[in-house]
């Protein structure tokens, strides 16, 4: 057999019977009796990549064809070129007759009747999965003819004359509904189909290539300079539908005649400026409206989003575009911290721009990362006179004409050649270049806030403090044997640890192996088992230690592990050895930390969650305070020593219930927590715990201690002035802090003239 009779010769047309290309077929030589498919795509589910058209198949090679189509189509393949090769007539015959063999066609009628994927599996025994593979492989079946048969009737020039077509003039020989469901189902499946489809009442079906539709379509649009596109076309199911359905046609092809015409859609808004994003019609107005910029703050945004509501006639959602408006605007620069203005409206000639320029590039000749608050410092003397007034309008303008030269990003620029180095390899690098430098000298020379650098330093588990210097763990010649001996000490924290205190407990260690302060040690603990601790300045938690170490988990630790009543002397001292801190303040911290304490008396609290009281002392604490309060708007400790007096509460312990006397300190506690009409203050963050002074006030304007102090003695005074020393003797009387004065004029309550207090505030 020669070469010729070993291949497929599809496009050698011969005016024979169909029996004679049956046999054709059969012996493996397939021809064509219609033109009408010389350009048909081959349909993609074949997987032939070195072809595009059926054209392309003549004389090609039987065995090289099986290799290249996709895994078990064979079959199916040459079941396709069998119908095709028959000619279009035959095609159009059988087209009903193959989708009706389509595998699971059955399933996918189900899919087309609005049942879904889960109720289909449900039925049929199967997973959800399974039934979407099944749906596909169905649909695929089905465009492989569907869309043989579109390209044919567009290579026939079927299209050619008509703007649109009903479904049903397309796929007239079909009869069977649920076939007609199907194909439309088909052609919806995939979007990228090349032909559109969209419903039965108003269909279209248009090659994405046919550029005489868009002339027709010229002819019938004619855009304004950007108007409201809605007054004219709806949208239904992805279709535009221009004056009541004349007009039905793709949204591809739509925006390729924008495109082609300078014209864009976006939303509703319809405008002449060519391709561009919404952040780009916000630029356009603000040039042509706005000309002194936007401000993006909620003020302005409102007020731009109305004026641009007016101006088009379109509810138009400014929010939506403004965190992309400076990636997609760069003529739209920063112009203010919140403000936005076009590169036209910056009020710079041409030799003023030229100078600014060459200036900033003097700048950041020998630098590799520099602030634009530098930056601005040191181009002010020539920026005078000119717009640019702060540091966020300099970084405007600089990026907008140097942004191939150089950097830029968050009010900062570097190299271009350090543009993929985060900012973190460029603290790393210094140090390495450096045996020791102080975070004064890092800030200097990289232009970097403090702030930025301590969290680049928290990353980087190789950066070492020494002295409050900074150098790289390689570089400290520690000893082999280092993190062993480390080992022996972090394994005991069980819980956590201040560093001060691990360092303390063992300084024979350190000075073996020349660790001079805490602070190393923690970085270099950190660097050899930052896996098995929790390492926060300035705690080293064992990481099965199940709560953060915070203040508040420090306090409630030491409180439950002790018995249910504590001594407030004993959490202090145990605090400040936990915390390293030997000016703790407990009262303090209880406070920041929202620990709700009872105060039993001077020297004990527990857990509010501890305490109770019987119906008699809360009916006999009601009543005295309503008594005290007829007549008296502040009660003061000696007042609330006389109203605890021969009342009681009970507190649970693990030893059972325990009876304790009332006191002013567990009266506060009591009214605080449990009587809302009443306000209790106290001197907790003015001193000691201990010597806490605590006042309840009734239907007083006050809001603090402090403010309670003032009014007393504003009541004291006269036209508004007291003597300093008048002033203590008031404040000891009602076993007040005599130090108050002092505090009143820190805080601007009070001002001192020659020993004599002025009151500057009416509360």
């Amino acid at each position: 057999m020669s070469n010729k009779e070993k291949t497929i010769s599809i496009f050698e047309f011969i005016e024979d019977s169909m029996e004679y290309a049956q046999k054709n077929i059969d012996s493996g030589t397939i021809d064509f009796y219609d033109h009408t498919f010389d350009n048909v795509l081959i349909p993609k589910v074949f997987y032939l990549t070195n072809f595009k058209y059926l054209k392309e198949l003549s004389y090609y090679n039987i065995e090289n064809l099986k290799k290249n189509l996709r895994k078990n189509t064979y079959d199916k393949f040459l079941s396709y070129i069998e119908t095709v090769s028959k000619g279009f007539i035959f095609f159009e015959e059988k087209l009903e007759e193959k989708i009706r063999k389509i595998e699971h066609l059955d399933i996918l009628i189900k899919r087309c009747n609005g049942e879904k994927l889960n109720e289909i599996g449900a039925k049929l025994n199967v997973t959800r999965e399974r039934v979407r593979q099944i749906e596909k492989n169905a649909v695929d079946d089905i465009l492989i003819y569907i869309n043989t048969y579109l390209e044919a009737l567009y290579n026939k020039g079927q299209f050619n004359n008509n703007i649109f077509f009903n479904f049903k003039e397309i796929f007239y020989f079909i009869a069977d509904n649920d076939i007609v469901n199907v194909i439309i189902y088909a052609i919806n499946y995939y979007k990228e189909n090349i032909f559109a489809i969209y419903n039965e009442e108003y269909s279209c079906f248009v090659h994405k290539e046919k550029k005489d539709l868009l002339k027709k379509i010229s002819k019938k649009i004619k855009l304004e300079k950007y108007f409201n596109y809605y007054d004219s076309f709806s949208k239904l199911n992805n279709t535009l539908i221009f004056e009541l359905n004349i007009l039905d046609f793709s949204l591809d092809i739509y925006l390729n005649y924008l495109r082609n015409n300078s014209y864009l859609f976006k939303g509703n808004l319809a405008y002449i400026y060519g391709e561009c994003s919404i952040s780009e019609i916000i630029s356009m107005v603000i040039r042509d409206y706005y000309p002194n910029g936007i401000t993006l703050d909620d003020k302005g945004i409102k007020e731009f989003a109305i004026f641009i509501e007016k101006l088009l006639n379109y509810p138009f959602k400014v929010s939506s575009a403004i965190a992309k408006i400076d990636e997609n605007n760069d003529d739209l620069i920063l112009w203010g911290k919140l403000k936005r203005n076009h590169i036209n409206n910056i009020g710079l000639n041409k030799d003023q721009l030229g100078l600014l320029l060459e200036e900033f590039k003097k700048i950041v000749a020998n630098v590799d990362y520099l602030l634009f608050d530098d930056a601005y410092k040191q181009l002010e003397p020539i920026l005078k006179g000119t717009l640019i007034t702060d540091k966020y309008k300099l970084y405007g303008v600089i990026k907008y004409y140097l942004n191939e030269d150089f950097y830029f990003k968050k009010m900062a620029v570097r190299k271009l050649e350090l543009k993929d180095q985060t900012l973190s390899d460029l603290v790393y690098n210094y140090i390495d270049n450096h045996d020791l430098c102080t975070k004064e000298d890092i800030i200097s020379e990289l232009f970097i806030p403090k702030n930025t650098l301590f969290s680049i330093i928290r990353e980087r588990l190789d950066i070492i403090a020494i002295d409050e210097k900074y150098t790289l763990i390689d570089k400290l010649n520690l000893k082999d044997n280092i993190k062993s001996s480390l080992e022996k000490i972090i394994v005991n924290v069980k819980e956590y640890i201040h560093r001060d205190i691990l360092f303390n407990n063992n300084i024979e260690l350190m000075k073996e192996n020349n660790i001079v302060d805490s602070t190393m040690l923690f970085h270099i603990l950190r660097y050899f088992f930052d896996n098995e601790y929790i390492f926060n300045v300035p705690y080293i938690q064992n990481i099965e230690y199940d709560k953060p170490v915070s203040m508040r988990n420090i306090l409630l630790d030491i409180i439950n592990k002790h018995n249910d009543v504590v001594s407030i002397s004993k959490i202090t001292e145990e605090a400040q050895e936990i915390t390293a801190n030997k000016e703790f303040s407990l009262v303090y911290n209880l406070r920041i930390s929202e620990i709700n304490i009872f105060r039993i008396n001077h020297d004990q609290l527990t857990l509010k969650e501890n305490v109770y009281f019987d119906d008699i002392v809360k009916y006999m604490v009601n009543n005295r305070l309503t008594d005290l309060f007829r007549n008296e708007s502040i009660a003061f400790m000696k007042d609330l020593k006389d109203l605890s007096k021969g009342l009681y509460f009970y507190v649970k312990t693990k030893k059972g219930d325990k009876r304790y006397p009332m006191d002013l300190y567990s009266l506060s506690s009591y009214v605080e927590y449990y009587l809302d009409k009443y306000k209790v203050f106290n001197s907790v963050a003015l001193n000691n715990y201990n010597d806490a002074s605590y006042v309840i006030c009734n239907n007083c304007k006050c809001n603090s201690y402090i403010d309670v102090m003032y009014n007393v003695l504003l009541k004291h005074s006269k036209d508004k002035r007291l003597n300093r020393l008048d002033a203590i003797k008031i404040l000891k009387n009602k076993s007040l802090l005599a130090s108050i004065p002092a505090v009143l004029v820190n805080e601007g309550y009070l001002k001192v003239v020659d020993d004599e207090l002025i009151f500057l505030k009416n509360i």
